[in-house]
């Protein structure tokens, strides 16, 4: 007898609120509905796509009031919250490396404080995109042709303006402006035998930062990581707790902070207040 598959329509992969106070819910096997702030259906909305819906991993709304949708394997999809009606527009971001590097397994979406949208896909790196309506999108790639950092799986802008990046090889940050300036001007912190302070993992799930301004990561099969910035005479290091402290699994898929000041993080195992 064949084992019965996870029914895939009750697997959420994301939840994204829109400035109007709706919820975009999108699932597993691609459907993609539309909630009111009461959580009552409004419609779905699997119309936007022509074809096979896509399988949306990512929902970011810009300050223009656009919807811009990432997919795993099928790019971005844009559609204006005022024409929903309509289908959405459909693009295909540009391989770095032409028929080597995968670049249209979008992740994560940002909108950074200077309203650039920036793209973090997996296998493909990073891409700034500039977005001036109907077909018109151009696309600016980063760590596409590195190795270890084009595996991109979230982001997080924290209030000074750094943009936190998770890779599938560690913690990258820069700040925006340089980076456009210079490829190179990043910090990657990793996973290191040598450094007991160090992350205890390198795949990066989820970033996180709370109401002091502090950095968490939530690694998979590391627990969660506070970053401590270097000071005068000490060099920047990472506070990590894990199983050992009470959380439920060292494997962690999200985290959020409520008005508290605890957060509530979701892991392979359930949830953790912490």
């Amino acid at each position: 007898t064949q084992t019965p598959r996870p029914y895939s329509a009750n697997i959420v992969k994301t939840l994204f609120e829109d400035s109007r106070g709706n919820i975009w819910v999108a699932t597993k096997n691609g459907a993609l509905n539309l909630y009111n702030h009461k959580l009552e259906k409004i419609r779905s909305l699997n119309y936007l796509f022509h074809g096979e819906s896509p399988n949306v991993y990512c929902i970011q709304e810009d300050n223009k009031g656009y919807i811009w949708l990432g997919a795993k394997g099928q790019g971005l999809y844009i559609i204006h919250l005022d024409s929903l009606q309509q289908a959405a527009r459909h693009f295909e971001l540009p391989e770095p490396v032409p028929g080597v590097s995968k670049n249209n397994q979008v992740y994560t979406i940002l909108q950074d404080q200077q309203q650039r949208i920036w793209i973090g896909t997996f296998g493909g790196g990073m891409n700034l995109a500039v977005y001036s309506g109907g077909h018109h999108i151009s696309f600016r790639n980063f760590f596409g042709t590195h190795e270890t950092l084009k595996d991109i799986r979230c982001m997080q802008q924290d209030r000074k303006g750094n943009i936190w990046a998770g890779t599938n090889n560690g913690l990258l940050v820069f700040k925006p402006d340089e980076l456009l300036q210079n490829s190179n001007a990043f910090t990657l912190y990793r996973s290191d035998p040598g450094q007991p302070n160090g992350l205890t993992s390198n795949v990066i799930k989820i970033i996180c930062e709370d109401h002091k301004g502090r950095i968490w990561a939530g690694t998979s099969g590391g627990g969660i990581s506070r970053f401590v910035p270097a000071g005068k005479d000490s060099a920047a290091y990472f506070e990590t707790f894990t199983t050992q402290q009470g959380l439920s699994h060292d494997i962690v898929n999200g985290m959020l902070e409520d008005e508290q000041g605890d957060l509530w993080i979701s892991t392979e195992n359930g949830l953790t207040r912490f």
